[in-house]
């Protein structure tokens, strides 16, 4: 009976400890919530990683642990990481400085995707690529997606058989519902 007795206090006990969070909010010099921001949590005797985090839409983040022996490290892209000791669950408000870093110069490559729709059209564009090798219009619309050859006919999935218009010299082919026109991009 003792037994339960000391049990029956020991569960009143822990079930009585509130669990303690670690907040805050993470804004910018401009006071804008700052979210998707890196939020950790190490051992201030070693650094060693204890819980980590991100903040939401609203710059904010918690963790389910109670205030310890903890140093709290912040970072973002485009501002400073900061690392500070905690001694509090309430943190307040962290504001993050801006960290701009200047280049001499930018370079932006990019290649157009042979396939895009264009106004509910699929476009495929043939010029600079390996499909311009083909050379004749059929073999190029054989190879459009959605289209098959069936007894010497060719046929778009679920549209029934093409008509095809050929206009000025081949650079793109664009279908459009059961037509395929072959015509020049304007660029």
């Amino acid at each position: 009976m003792s037994r339960l007795i000391g049990c029956c206090i020991f569960l009143c006990f822990v079930i009585s400890v509130p669990a303690q969070t670690i907040s805050g909010k993470v804004v910018d010099e401009d006071a804008v919530p700052l979210e998707f921001a890196n939020v950790v949590l190490l051992q201030k005797t070693d650094s060693s990683f204890v819980a980590g985090t991100t903040t939401d839409s609203a710059g904010i983040f918690l963790f389910n642990l109670t205030v310890s022996n903890y140093i709290l490290k912040i970072s973002i892209i485009g501002y400073e990481t900061i690392e500070k000791p905690i001694n509090q669950p309430d943190l307040g408000i962290i504001t993050l400085k801006n960290n701009i870093v200047s280049l001499d110069e930018v370079v932006v490559k990019g290649n157009r995707p042979a396939f895009y729709y264009q106004n509910n059209t699929l476009v495929m564009t043939v010029e600079n690529t390996a499909i311009s090798e083909l050379g004749a219009a059929d073999d190029i619309i054989r190879r459009m997606p959605g289209v098959i050859e069936n007894k010497g006919s060719l046929i778009v999935f679920g549209k029934g058989t093409p008509e095809i218009y050929i206009n000025r010299p081949l650079r793109e082919i664009i279908y459009n519902r059961y037509c395929y026109y072959i015509t020049r991009r304007s660029d």
